[in-house]
């Protein structure tokens, strides 16, 4: 049965959830519910809907490090419904069925993906890296930092984006009532505090959410020109120029910059200005010559 299957995938945790079911404890059940989970999961892809309870997360302070006076020193876990995890595998895995077969994730995203890796994604950056050399030219890279970006992302948008791919009616009803009215409790020593709703972002800590993003920013490559290039890891931005040498000014390059950089706007995600690097890569053998970039034409 794909329920029993989809749940094997789960990693083992002992973490519990709201109503104290964790994988391990279900492990031992997963058998005599997996019929009526079944059911229940059938009729909500029917209907085009994601039942609110599963939509109710659990926060829990992790501590780091410093004073446990200091709010800031820990670090909040997201715990999802176990039943939400098992039903959001299965309809993952439907999505990553769809994108695969008509082949609508971008080529230079590496995150998150089916048989790639950082690996592969590094691997990319030292070609154009090299390309760049073989045609006399310098390369550029500009590396970009999102803050915070999976809970930047717009239902909205999201939603307009995931119809743009194909998926619409109840599939897409499904997803759209999947992200809008979740809550989120803190709980402290089994003390909770009342409930918030969440309107912004993918659920943290969710199988559904690292996927949903890809597809938000999945239009963002193209965007890049013939003689640049871009290699996304997740919210990971990497754009990569070729430059002549010895060139002082980098019109095109800002140019390119700036539409990047408007496409976040439009999109709700903030670039990180004072964590964005740029590093100029050339031959031992070059004279280096000093560059200018702008970013928000600063």
């Amino acid at each position: 049965m794909v329920v029993i299957k989809a749940f094997k995938l789960l990693n083992n945790k002992k973490t519990s959830d709201l109503w104290g079911i964790s994988v391990e404890v279900l492990k031992s059940l997963i058998d005599i519910v997996a019929p009526d989970l079944a059911l229940i999961f059938n009729n909500c892809i029917d209907c085009g809907v994601f039942p609110d309870l599963m939509k109710h997360s659990k926060i829990v302070p992790l501590f780091k490090s410093g004073s446990t006076s200091d709010p800031t020193n820990f670090r909040p876990i997201s715990v999802l419904p176990t039943f939400s995890k098992i039903f959001e595998k299965l309809i993952l895995n439907q999505l990553l069925s769809y994108f695969h077969k008509y082949d609508l994730l971008h080529v230079k995203q590496f995150g998150f993906t089916r048989g790639r890796s950082t690996i592969d994604a590094g691997v990319e950056l030292i070609h154009n890296i090299f390309e760049a050399w073989e045609e006399s030219h310098d390369a550029l890279g500009v590396f970009c930092d999102l803050s915070k970006a999976f809970d930047c992302v717009v239902h909205e948008t999201l939603v307009r984006k995931l119809h743009h791919y194909g998926i619409q009616g109840v599939a897409l009803d499904l997803i759209s009532y999947y992200l809008r009215d979740r809550v989120q409790m803190v709980d402290v020593n089994g003390k909770r505090s009342n409930g918030s709703f969440v309107k912004i972002g993918v659920p943290q800590g969710s199988i559904l959410g690292p996927f949903l993003f890809l597809i938000y920013i999945n239009d963002l490559p193209y965007l890049v020109k013939d003689n640049h290039g871009i290699v996304l890891f997740a919210d990971d931005t990497s754009l990569m120029f070729k430059i002549k040498r010895r060139e002082l000014a980098l019109d095109d390059v800002n140019n390119y910059l700036a539409k990047v950089v408007q496409w976040f706007e439009a999109n709700n995600l903030v670039l990180n200005e004072n964590k964005t690097k740029c590093i100029k890569f050339t031959l031992p053998n070059v004279k280096h010559v000093k560059t200018t970039i702008l970013l928000n034409n600063e």
